[in-house]
């Protein structure tokens, strides 16, 4: 893999950790914003996204390059966001 391409991909991975959400505030999901119960759609939602992750194991950065590996961590890993 070339430097250009390694450090594109960091940029990509540095750009996507830096515009993602870090926590939903309160359960409020933007898909049930202007539902007509959304206390209901938001804690419908939460169940589904509970269960989907459990289905799943993000890729981890380390896994691209070696280099990458202190993303590696539950709280640092770009790819494993609910997007």
């Amino acid at each position: 893999m070339s430097a250009f391409v390694r450090l594109a991909l960091v940029a990509t991975l540095v750009a996507a950790t830096a515009s993602v959400p870090t926590a939903v505030e309160a359960g409020e999901y933007a898909k049930c914003e202007g539902k007509k119960d959304a206390t209901k759609c938001n804690k419908k939602y939460e169940k589904w996204l509970n269960k989907e992750k459990a289905r799943s194991t993000p890729m981890k950065p380390s896994m691209l390059n070696e280099k990458l590996e202190p993303w590696d961590a539950d709280g640092k890993n770009p790819f494993a966001t609910d997007d």
